[in-house]
């Protein structure tokens, strides 16, 4: 009978021990959900208010685009409406891609010498590799503030910062072009051409 009490007893001690080390408890548990959690990434997108109208002026030469030739100033700017569609706050920039000089070969006899007038016709100032990129001054106007003062096209390197283009709003750039009058007959005959490219990015915060 002893036998049988201590038997119990020890098999009480391994039960509760069981439980005591790690068994599983039947506690009392509720939850609920919270349902439709969803994150979606922004957008920014650059659009035009209209179709820009690309340059395609011929011809160009000394004073054209300036005061002294007050009809070709229309002619010589170039104005894009942009606006940013997408629902992110972003700054606008512009940049020069796919310049190509073109020169035509010295087609004319007096393009040999870059002369202004009142020069006499010598080997001062042989022109030879003339490039009308290299004359062709350029200035950027955004919103009707300069941020590009004039600089030949060819020197008008890497982006130019317009400035900011909130989420819904609307800008103007504005592309001045003109040539010194005191170019002389280096540019005959010689061609530019080159890339417009708007960029907008993500503004910082």
């Amino acid at each position: 009978m002893q036998r049988k009490k201590i038997g119990l007893a020890l098999l009480a001690l391994a039960v509760v021990g069981l439980f005591a080390g790690g068994a599983v408890y039947a506690y009392f548990q509720d939850y609920e959900k919270v349902e439709g959690n969803q994150l979606t990434a922004g957008t920014l997108d650059l659009t035009f208010g209209t179709t820009p109208v690309p340059v395609s002026i011929d011809p160009v030469y000394p004073g054209w685009g300036t005061t002294l030739h007050p009809d070709t100033v229309a002619a010589a700017t170039q104005t894009i409406m942009v606006t940013n569609s997408g629902n992110i706050d972003g700054r606008l920039s512009l940049t020069l891609m796919d310049i190509v000089n073109d020169d035509n070969g010295l087609t004319e006899p007096e393009e040999k010498y870059n002369l202004v007038p009142g020069d006499t016709p010598d080997s001062t100032g042989l022109a030879g590799e003339g490039e009308l990129g290299a004359y062709l001054m350029f200035s950027v106007d955004y919103n009707g503030v300069e941020v590009l003062a004039p600089t030949t096209l060819n020197d008008a390197v890497g982006e130019i910062d317009l400035g900011a283009l909130a989420q819904g709003a609307s800008g103007t750039v504005t592309v001045h072009y003109y040539v010194p009058e005191t170019v002389g007959n280096v540019i005959q005959s010689d061609i530019v051409s080159y890339s417009l490219v708007l960029i907008l990015d993500q503004a910082p915060a």
